[in-house]
């Protein structure tokens, strides 16, 4: 047992013990408290919002194009559809996101099976 002891000992006294010790712990607390503060944050209320500053550029981009005077009927008439378009979806992804924030998760997930929808289509062609 007084080997036991000397060694345990030696171990306390150790430098390298603390510094180590200290560095695991350091690590769990920051894992840990990222784990715990990413509960919170839903992925879907991220993903809306990259999809409005998408939208966003988009809209700048369409409006610079209508602003443009060589163009045909047919293709003034094409992007001011997908302006509106742009327009209704920058909408939607913000009713998205105050429906998830505010636990209203009925409106939500229509939202989100109308997008999915929406992807299923675009993706089949």
């Amino acid at each position: 047992m007084p080997y036991m002891k000397l060694k345990i000992k030696q171990v306390l006294k150790s430098k390298f013990t603390w510094i180590s010790l200290l560095a695991i712990l350091l690590g769990c607390f920051y894992f840990w408290t990222k784990n715990y503060n990413s509960r919170y944050i839903n992925p879907r209320i991220t993903e809306a919002r990259e999809n409005i500053a998408v939208e966003k550029k988009n809209i700048k981009y369409y409006q610079k194009q209508l602003k443009k005077s060589n163009l045909t009927k047919t293709n003034r008439h094409k992007i001011e559809l997908d302006l509106a378009e742009n327009k209704s979806s920058i909408k939607e992804f913000q009713t998205l996101i105050k429906s998830i924030q505010t636990n209203k998760w009925q409106k939500a997930y229509q939202i989100i099976i109308k997008q999915e929808k929406y992807n299923l289509a675009d993706a089949k062609r």
